[in-house]
Order: structure tokens, then sequence, then C-alpha cells
């Protein structure tokens, strides 16, 4: 959770390292909320590399990447998913691009990693 300290944080398991933070709902930060919808300009798929690095996927490579990571494809299997998952997702990976986002996981690089991603919104 950025602004925190990581050790801080409660694990959701003790056999997961993903964390979660209480919110407090009486604080109303309206600064840090959209007032309106913002449009989907890329679908960025991660991945642990030496160094911060971008590169575009093709609508074919885009589809597989979000399929093998869809719930129903998981739950149910590829054959049983169904053709609207497909075509969704299909329209979805014509309609925005796929990045594969290569980056180091630690948080020394995370300002340099949003910096990254803040650029490439405003070109999109």
């Amino acid at each position: 959770m950025l602004g925190h300290d990581p050790a801080s944080l409660t694990r959701v398991t003790r056999q997961l390292t993903r964390v979660t933070r209480q919110i407090d709902k009486r604080v109303h930060a309206p600064e840090r909320c959209c007032r309106r919808a913002v449009p989907l300009s890329r679908i960025y798929l991660l991945q642990d590399g030496p160094e911060i690095s971008e590169t575009r996927l093709s609508e074919r490579e885009a589809f597989f990447e979000l399929m093998s990571h869809s719930y129903a494809a998981r739950v149910l299997g590829a054959r049983q998913a169904g053709q609207q998952d497909f075509r969704l997702t299909q329209a979805l990976v014509t309609a925005v691009p796929g990045i594969r986002l290569a980056r180091p996981r630690s948080f020394e690089h995370l300002d340099r990693l949003l910096s990254t991603i803040e650029k490439a919104s405003r070109t999109s």
C-alpha cells in the first residue's frame, strides 16, 4: 500500500504475502477520487525484471494473457468460460493496448515506476 510501511500492515493469511489495511470511512479525501469515469487507456501485465521497461503486446498476446488470468477460464476451464467471455476479451484487446510492464519488485523503484506509468497515460 503506497505510503505505508509494509511491515505495519496486516497479512490476509499467514500463507500469503498479501496485506490488508482498514480504511477509516470517516476520512473523506475527494482529491484522491475521480469525479467522473476515466477512460481505460492501457492494460498492464506485470512481469518481474531487472529494470523498468514497457513492451506493447499484439492483440493476440494480450488476449491470451487476459484469458490466462480470467476467473471464468481458471474456474470453469477455457472450454466452459463461454463465448461471451471470449467476445468481450477480444473487444477489449482490440480497443485498449496491452502492455507488458517489466519492473524490479522493490519499493525503491516505485517512484520511477509510477512516473513511467503517469508519463505513458499522458501520451495515450
